[in-house]
């Protein structure tokens, strides 16, 4: 089983490219809205993160994702330890998942894998990157943030001159019809790999 990192900044188009894997039905896990559910879902992830920013950054409805990006994207330390906490959580979960699959290839996306060293897991890493214009029109349209919090964000991730030389296929999203090409013909080259 070949396990396929996909990563890239906020904006590339990580999720539209794991997207087009899962329409030939490859096993995709999404480590960020993963990430999402278990801290809404897991117990003993619950309890710490209470314990970390407080009882009230959960309401009726689950985990205040805006108050807690207000705190994490606003003081680094704190980011540091809201990865550094739910990280151990998305690893096993991620292991469940290898379980179940069958697959020959499984692709496991998200932002941060060089941030946490996290490059060792996988057989091949692809990353998207994308001009930083482009990325920003992306986020104003998806999550309505401000270009203040989108700079935040991006500043709290590793920058693509960093990520170049650790990866092994590097994509350029800026017009989708040229990515989908690059994705096939890299999907190509590692179902070829020995």
């Amino acid at each position: 089983m070949k396990i396929i990192g996909i990563t890239g900044g906020i904006g590339t188009g990580k999720t539209k490219a794991l997207n087009f894997f899962k329409s030939k039905n490859i096993p995709c896990y999404e480590s960020d809205r993963r990430a999402k559910d278990l801290l809404n879902s897991e117990a003993e992830l619950i309890k710490i993160i209470k314990s970390i920013f407080g009882e009230d950054i959960y309401n009726e409805s689950g985990i205040d994702r805006k108050a807690l990006a207000s705190i994490v994207f606003n003081d680094e330390e704190s980011l540091q330890t809201l990865n550094d906490t739910v990280h151990p959580f998305v690893k096993s979960d991620f292991n469940k998942f290898i379980k179940k699959q069958k697959s020959e290839i499984i692709f496991y996306e998200s932002a941060i894998i060089f941030e946490h060293a996290m490059q060792e897991y996988f057989d091949k890493i692809i990353l998207l990157i994308s001009p930083f214009k482009d990325r920003i029109k992306r986020l104003i349209k998806r999550d309505g943030f401000s270009l203040d919090e989108i700079k935040k964000r991006i500043s709290n991730q590793f920058d693509d001159k960093d990520k170049i030389p650790l990866s092994d296929y590097i994509i350029n999203n800026k017009f989708w019809k040229d990515t989908v090409l690059e994705l096939e013909k890299t999907y190509l080259k590692i179902k070829n790999l020995d």
